[in-house]
């Protein structure tokens, strides 16, 4: 049986609440603080989500709506819904940015959804259907951006991924999230381990291997490497104690990683509509 835009966009909507409850979460917002954030915070995330959702729901019905057209003429139409949802976003966070990666991204699979004529598409399918929408993104908008990381992809076997931020994320078919997030997070549930110490593992399991643009851009690839270096340093060995001081770390240093956070909750929203393991455990 299909899902409904509305059911599509619940979906959505939980996917985010359940990813900013998860606690700890280094340098980000949680149930325990406003990570290295000082104008955001678990009630502006929660605000922010049900306004978004409206967004989610009406980029399901278009794509539903629309399937006699190719993926890839979609694209412009998608992204005017999604601005009147970051309208949304930001009327109801007094012009915070809590949302607008997960926005993009997020909407994209909830389109996805609408779009695949199957009933139950697998994330397989999902993300090949969002690669296709947005082929060519990167070349078209990130200009000297695109041109630098296809010069790094020639001199190595496997360019890092994210490197080109949420764009280049939805035009490789959320590789991160296909190659790392989904199959660790699901492993990690299948073995018993409960729901928020699966999101917060499997979120470090992204600052390890991802190139977040987030601390791209505000610590350079200085802060990148500490990052990636000290994610890799607790997964080895992990414990929720060794997570809360690393958010001690990341909050001195005023770094977030809101791109982790970003493909965390797109993992959450395929292994809800596909799995269905997640659970609002760490929600009340």
């Amino acid at each position: 049986m299909r899902l409904t835009a509305n059911e599509i966009a619940s979906l959505a909507k939980l996917a985010l609440l359940e990813e900013v409850n998860l606690t700890p979460k280094p340098g980000l917002v949680d149930r325990s603080n406003s990570g290295a954030h000082c104008d955001m915070n678990l009630t502006t995330f929660t605000l922010s989500a049900a306004a978004v959702e409206p967004c989610f729901a009406a980029l399901a019905a278009f794509a539903e709506q629309h399937r006699q057209r190719s993926p890839a003429q979609l694209l412009p139409d998608l992204r005017q819904i999604g601005r009147a949802g970051e309208a949304a976003m930001f009327a109801a966070t007094g012009g915070v940015n809590t949302h607008k990666g997960a926005l993009f991204s997020l909407g994209l699979l909830c389109a996805a959804v609408g779009y695949c004529s199957n009933a139950m598409p697998t994330a397989e399918q999902l993300c090949q259907t969002i690669a296709a929408m947005t082929a060519g993104i990167c070349q078209r908008e990130l200009g000297v951006a695109y041109a630098s990381a296809r010069s790094s992809q020639q001199k190595s076997a496997e360019p890092p991924p994210g490197a080109l931020g949420a764009r280049g994320e939805a035009e490789s078919g959320f590789a991160s999230v296909r190659q790392y997030g989904l199959p660790f997070y699901q492993r990690l549930i299948a073995e018993g381990c409960d729901a928020n110490e699966a999101g917060v593992h499997t979120l470090l399991h992204f600052m390890q291997q991802v190139t977040d643009t987030n601390v791209l851009s505000r610590k350079g690839q200085i802060g990148v490497a500490l990052v990636q270096q000290r994610a890799a340093e607790i997964c080895q060995e992990f414990s929720l104690a060794a997570v809360r001081q690393f958010d001690q770390e990341l909050i001195a240093l005023h770094i977030s990683p809101g791109g982790s956070a970003d493909l965390l909750a797109l993992t959450l929203f395929l292994d809800r509509l596909t799995c269905k393991t997640s659970a609002l455990t760490t929600i009340r």
